[in-house]
């Protein structure tokens, strides 16, 4: 699927001032839970609302379903990007045989380069799960990841499934030499576990600058997060999460960061 042109808080974390040099990215990752807000009535708008009220560069987006049983006449990738006002693009992980079809994606308020979407070692009787990689517009160069990975229960060792998961994003990375990157994710995992643990050896985990809002209703802890690599590579100006887990039942999680040349 490519770009379409489309016609159109509660407690902040601040790190740094004075950042006006280098080059200043806004974050936002965000579980839309298939357009439907957590009373389960389909209200992609509130979402868009939301997204537009923030207005980040760059939207990582995890739920996102194209023809839902409970919308099925609804694109939603391509609805949303109108509703917001930004680019959309939409990579599946899963298809069904009636059109449903599941997974990642991003807004942009810029054309963004899609580069690939990479499936993730799962079990094979799970849900299938793949992260999507973006070369974001602007210099220094600087790329995006979007994923979103198996949730806690969803199979026997599913700790082990999510830690070879940010192992093959970390490799992937490492393989192409695509740093300077974000990370944005619904990660389904708390920051003391391996898997995060991991990712904290190789880069920067902005919600540790405040762990205590809670980013999920199910799970009732963090487990949206915004992680820049290499460790060190980029400065955050503010981290906060958005407390609304109504228009979906995640909350918005926005960093502002700076990217400055590599010295």
């Amino acid at each position: 699927m490519k770009f379409k042109h489309l016609i159109i808080p509660t407690m902040a974390v601040c790190i740094m001032t004075g950042c006006s040099s280098g080059r200043n990215i806004k974050v936002m990752t965000y579980n839309i839970h298939s357009g439907i807000r957590s009373d389960k009535v389909p209200d992609f708008r509130g979402q868009a609302g939301i997204i537009r009220a923030e207005k980040p560069d760059v939207a990582a987006l995890q739920e996102v379903a194209r023809f839902h049983r409970d919308t099925p006449e609804l694109d939603l990738p391509l609805e949303l990007g109108k509703a917001a006002g930004m680019y959309c693009h939409f990579a599946p992980a899963k298809i069904r045989p009636d059109r449903w079809e599941y997974g990642v994606g991003i807004l942009s308020r810029k054309p963004t380069e899609f580069i690939e979407k990479v499936f993730l070692p799962v079990p094979g009787n799970i849900e299938p799960r793949c992260f999507a990689v973006y070369r974001l517009p602007g210099d220094p160069v600087c790329y995006l990841v979007v994923t979103h990975l198996s949730y806690r229960g969803e199979c026997p060792g599913d700790d082990k499934v999510r830690m070879e998961s940010v192992k093959t994003i970390k490799n992937y990375l490492d393989k192409n030499n695509f740093y300077p990157a974000i990370l944005g994710g619904d990660l389904n995992c708390t920051r003391d576990t391996a898997a995060l643990k991991y990712l904290a050896e190789y880069g920067d985990i902005w919600n540790d600058t405040d762990p205590r809002p809670i980013t999920s209703l199910k799970s009732q802890c963090q487990v949206d997060y915004i992680c820049t690599f290499p460790k060190g590579r980029f400065k955050l100006k503010k981290f906060y999460v958005v407390n609304d887990l109504t228009a979906s039942d995640h909350c918005p999680v926005v960093a502002e960061l700076v990217l400055h040349q590599n010295k």
